[in-house]
């Protein structure tokens, strides 16, 4: 069973809910309805792959010591209409849970993509951060469309936005790393000349990232490199 949600997913989700003005609520088996407007139970939650659910896990704090169990469609469609909320704290605490779930929150792209359009810079970025580590088939187009945004929160005033866009990088060579020799020439050259742009990006901030976060972009930057000119 993958863990879906981390302390930082659970913090983002409460966050995002407390906020939204939305009456919207989490139903959980064994009729229990769980108000997302109250204080929410605090979970550890885990995915049950094959039943497309959220096993729910009583926390010291909870009242209630009984395992629940949650649709994860419930919970991706909670936070995707959070999306349209009026707050940007809630909006942003939304993106940044749904980018904590990675490829189990693929059904909020095409929301996510809206988002990059959204009035508020903090939005905008937090979704290409999202996508980046939502996307299982992030391909150059993709990266290049996103990466504008990435790059530009690496010198937010945020550090939390900061280190968000760092991830994403790091997140995205990996996977590019793991699938370069699928990668046609021209993707790779596309990508190559996005990370080029993500590594000057990173060195000029430096002193905002560790050393391993810039080695990590830059080791995967060489070896696509190597495989571009492998062939």
């Amino acid at each position: 069973m993958n863990s879906i949600c981390s302390n930082n997913f659970q913090a983002q989700f409460k966050k995002a809910v407390a906020i939204s003005k939305q009456q919207s609520s989490v139903l959980i088996t064994g009729f229990l309805t769980l108000s997302i407007l109250s204080p929410i139970l605090p979970i550890t939650a885990s995915l049950a792959e094959q039943k497309n659910q959220v096993q729910v896990l009583p926390t010291q704090n909870s009242n209630t010591s009984k395992v629940q169990i949650v649709n994860l469609n419930d919970v991706v469609s909670t936070l995707v209409g959070i999306l349209k909320d009026k707050n940007i704290e809630a909006r942003v605490n939304a993106i940044r849970a749904l980018g904590g779930m990675g490829n189990q929150a693929q059904t909020a792209v095409p929301d996510l993509v809206i988002a990059l359009k959204d009035k508020k810079p903090r939005v905008r970025y937090s979704a290409a951060i999202a996508l980046a580590n939502i996307g299982s088939e992030f391909k150059g187009a993709q990266f290049k469309t996103t990466l504008p945004f990435i790059i530009a929160a690496l010198n937010h005033e945020s550090q939390l936005l900061r280190s968000d866009a760092a991830s994403a990088l790091t997140n995205i060579g990996h996977k590019f790393k793991q699938k370069a020799s699928k990668l046609s020439k021209s993707d790779l050259e596309q990508i190559i000349t996005n990370f080029d742009k993500a590594l000057e990006a990173l060195e000029k901030f430096q002193s905002n990232f560790s050393r391993t976060t810039i080695q990590s972009v830059r080791s995967s930057r060489d070896a696509l490199q190597q495989e571009r000119n492998r062939r």
